[in-house]
């Protein structure tokens, strides 16, 4: 069988055929594959997290002590770049891709920004 690394971008050609195919599972380890009426959706929690505890009590917002920028840098929201993640963040980074996927395009999205990370955030 193949292997399929976590690292690596498929086409939408690559997991279409693939997910037809005995090669699901290996799909289904790196992502959330699921099937229904024909319709393929690939999803990816990699940076998800929990809002709720074990009670089902909300979670009282904390920074990330480490101040850590995760995910793809054109595409955090403004407070995930200081460690700030938030569902509020999540809200903004939708924005984001909505305004690319329209437009093709975002405004800091040009190579001499995204040479500098500095200038993104």
């Amino acid at each position: 069988g193949h292997y399929y690394s976590p690292k690596k971008v498929y086409n939408d050609k690559t997991i279409l055929d693939k997910s037809c195919t005995e090669h699901t599972d290996e799909i289904h380890k790196e992502a959330v594959l699921y099937q229904s009426n024909g319709q393929i959706y690939l999803l990816d929690y990699g940076l998800a997290s929990k809002f709720l505890d074990s009670k089902g009590d909300h979670k009282v917002f904390a920074m990330d002590a480490r101040k850590a920028h995760d995910g793809t840098l054109e595409y955090s929201s403004r407070d995930s770049h200081v460690g700030a993640h938030s569902r509020r963040s999540d809200l903004e980074t939708l924005g984001y891709n909505l305004l690319d996927w329209l437009t093709g395009t975002l405004p800091w999205k040009t190579s001499e920004v995204l040479a500098e990370p500095d200038l993104v955030h």
